[in-house]
């Protein structure tokens, strides 16, 4: 994935970012070519994300997040050249910062412990590193307030259980 993401960002400026498993709605493409194009040079916006969690945030057609997400997503080359790779060193810095509660999405979800699990090769994970490097340069992600896209591998897995 890293190596992808590199080839193509170097190469074009910009990527969009699809797993297999993503099916996308007939905006999705519009709305993340628009909002590349209008936060280019916007500093403190490191990426776009298709999906939004079943939230029913209906306040603004649109909403930013610290960090940086996974799936059906876009950055440019500023954003993906910040990328530090080093799992420990990543850590280490969300430990000082004393955000990590922060980190966890207030608690929410256990980011922290999946960034330890890398580093202990228990998971592999490059997601883990882009969030933590947009957390720690506090970057933004902007949302779309009604998901433009859903993974059926996860949709999948939860009719199963």
């Amino acid at each position: 994935m890293i190596r992808g993401v590199t080839e193509i960002i170097n190469k074009y400026g910009s990527i969009i970012v699809l797993e297999d498993d993503m099916i996308t709605s007939p905006y999705f493409i519009t709305y993340m070519n628009e909002a590349l194009s209008k936060y280019s040079n916007t500093d403190e916006v490191i990426s776009i994300h298709g999906y939004c969690p079943p939230i029913n945030y209906k306040k603004a057609e649109t909403f930013f997040i610290k960090g940086a997400d996974c799936w059906g997503w876009a950055t440019w080359k500023r954003g993906w050249d910040m990328m530090n790779y080093d799992s420990i060193d990543l850590k280490n810095k969300i430990e000082v910062s004393g955000k990590k509660y922060e980190f966890d999405f207030w608690g929410t979800y256990p980011y922290f412990q999946m960034l330890e699990d890398c580093i202990e090769k228990k998971v592999d994970s490059w997601a883990i590193l882009w969030y933590a490097s947009a957390f720690l340069n506090n970057k933004l992600t902007l949302y779309p307030s009604s998901s433009l896209l859903k993974n059926t591998f996860s949709f999948t897995i939860l009719r199963k259980v």
